[in-house]
């Protein structure tokens, strides 16, 4: 409960007064009369990063980060390209920056174009 209400007061200090989507800037959380806007970061029980990425008018948009957590401080993040299609896999991460996997477009599919041998 007390995660909750921190997250509420942190939204609502970024909030501008007159609410318009232009004035927004680097606000993070912001919902409006259309749903969830701009930039959002999301956390899991623990308070570690679970999803970052762009909304407009409630829909993923854009480039969004998965980050799924394996050890105390192992995760890979996964990124994945939204659209009003669906979402489509572009690559994954190691917690160090390397890049373990890269998928390209082909033939109307996602297929695994790459794949670094790394130990997880």
């Amino acid at each position: 409960m007390k995660f909750k209400i921190i997250i509420l007061c942190i939204v609502l200090n970024y909030i501008p007064k007159s609410g318009s989507a232009q004035e927004l800037g680097d606000a993070v959380n912001i919902e409006n009369e259309f749903g969830r806007q701009g930039k959002w970061k999301l956390y899991d029980r623990k308070g570690r990063i679970k999803q970052e990425g762009n909304y407009l008018n409630r829909r993923k948009i854009k480039e969004w980060k998965f980050y799924k957590y394996k050890r105390k401080n192992r995760y890979k993040i996964y990124f994945y390209e939204c659209s009003s299609e669906g979402k489509e896999l572009k690559s994954i991460y190691v917690n160090d920056g390397t890049c373990a996997y890269k998928y390209e477009k082909i033939n109307d599919k996602m297929q695994l174009t790459t794949h670094y041998n790394l130990a997880w």
